[in-house]
């Protein structure tokens, strides 16, 4: 069973691929250059199904949007969640959102009164430590996605 997770952002998203449990392959789209908003989202959103379309995964678990102050930003991450369940939706694939707090306490990784630099630098080291990888942020949070995804579906019956 291949699941993915993904940390889906307006500037860069990152993706992990996991085959019956194991991680075997990770990548970021990396737009932050492009300064047209509007193009730039579109963009995202293409290039999310070109790799979904590359790794064809069973079940997608993907960040919900939380904690957002900025109904601008909201919306534009709500269009690039729309487009990854639209893509499930055509290959009749299965779509998780997770919030973070729920992806997190799959590594252990609790918020408390933690800022968000702190709990990328968290999943940073989590990565490094559990996988031997060093990583940028939104790819450790794409790994701890999919990480947390295949507890889950492993254990789906308990949750």
């Amino acid at each position: 069973m291949k699941i993915c997770g993904i940390d889906s952002a307006t500037q860069k998203t990152g993706i992990s691929l996991f085959d019956n449990g194991i991680l075997k392959d990770y990548t970021l789209i990396d737009l932050h250059k492009n300064k047209d908003t509007e193009n730039r989202i579109q963009c995202m959103m293409i290039e999310i199904g070109k790799q979904l379309d590359v790794w064809y995964p069973d079940i997608i678990y993907i960040e919900d949007t939380t904690d957002q102050n900025n109904v601008k930003v909201l919306k534009q991450l709500t269009q690039i969640i729309g487009s990854v369940i639209y893509w499930c939706c055509l290959n009749n694939k299965e779509i998780n959102l997770l919030v973070p707090s729920k992806w997190r306490s799959v590594s252990g990784i609790q918020k408390g009164k933690k800022k968000r630099n702190e709990l990328k630098a968290e999943s940073m080291k989590y990565v490094e430590e559990h996988y031997n990888l060093k990583v940028g942020d939104d790819v450790a949070d794409a790994i701890l996605i999919g990480e947390a995804g295949c507890v889950f579906k492993e254990n789906e019956n308990e949750y």
